[in-house]
């Protein structure tokens, strides 16, 4: 059961700690869902790693945010981009509504 993925590119800033300290990265998604989206970097994020992110809709004024693991990276060969796949863990108060809102009226 993987939810269904629509096609969307959207920046997304990514906040991940660690023992180094805190980074800030400009993302661009590749498709989104609700349970994820793909994001494409050059950063190398391992399985597993998770980060808050923010991202910036089309058409919406206030960021959707939460926090996301790394489930996968991508197979450039087949996939042609470099980046990660990433699980929705939670989102900031109302926000997870607004981005089912905001799926439903781009998927209809």
């Amino acid at each position: 059961g993987v939810a269904p993925r629509l096609a969307l590119r959207a920046i997304s800033r990514v906040k991940v700690e660690g023992s180094r300290g805190t980074k800030l990265v400009l993302c661009q998604t590749e498709n989104i869902s609700a349970t994820g989206m793909l994001l494409r970097t050059d950063q190398e994020y391992p399985v597993g790693t998770e980060f808050a992110f923010e991202l910036a809709l089309p058409g919406v004024d206030k960021p959707i945010r939460g926090r996301a693991k790394v489930v996968r990276t991508t197979f450039q060969r087949r996939e042609r981009i470099a980046g990660v796949g990433v699980r929705f863990l939670t989102f900031e108060g109302s926000d997870a509504q607004r981005f089912t809102g905001y799926l439903d009226r781009l998927a209809s």
